[in-house]
């Protein structure tokens, strides 16, 4: 963008400069075809005096429109030129600021680019931490099952005491027991 801007600068520059060469150009050439035409005029009046002189203003009249014609077509030519020169600084105006603007805006997307960049370390580090959370609810439900499968082992020996409690009671049944005489004492 910088050398962009540099060289429209120097276009811009360079347009002034021939502008202002070519401007006292033609503004001497104008006061050459006017002094061209004010020789002409006075030849024409030292003419007047005879035929000669009559084929002479003919000659001078013509000199003099294409004086006043060439006079004309500089000051147009100035004004072509100023408008040019008027043209070529407005661009170079509209080239800086189009230079700034872009400056500003790669600088916003290089802070789009720092803000991303963030995001996606935030959502990295958040999908790190919720493959951590997997994996403590993957612990706990393994350790749930053993538990539960802890808790059916249980049940199942918890039953199978009880039933062999009930059948060493009716086994048990069979005999009478006698008090002991250990057993009166302390009675």
């Amino acid at each position: 963008m910088n050398a962009n801007n540099t060289l429209a600068t120097a276009k811009a520059r360079a347009s002034v400069d021939v502008a202002d060469f070519l401007a006292p150009q033609m503004k001497e050439t104008s006061a050459r075809t006017s002094t061209v035409q004010q020789g002409l005029e006075a030849a024409v009046e030292s003419a007047r005096a005879g035929h000669q002189g009559r084929v002479f203003a003919v000659v001078a009249t013509e000199m003099r429109s294409l004086a006043q014609r060439s006079a004309q077509a500089a000051q147009q030519i100035k004004r072509l030129i100023e408008t040019a020169v008027a043209t070529v600084a407005t661009g170079a105006r509209l080239v800086k600021d189009a230079g700034t603007v872009m400056t500003e805006i790669v600088a916003s997307v290089h802070k789009a680019c720092g803000i991303v960049g963030e995001i996606a370390s935030a959502a990295g580090e958040q999908s790190n931490g919720t493959g951590q959370i997997n994996l403590a609810v993957d612990r706990l439900d393994q350790m749930t099952r053993q538990n539960a499968a802890l808790v059916e082992e249980s049940v199942a020996a918890a039953a199978s005491m009880q039933s062999q409690a009930a059948r060493l009671a009716q086994l048990m049944s069979v005999f009478e027991l006698q008090p002991s005489p250990a057993a009166v004492l302390v009675a």
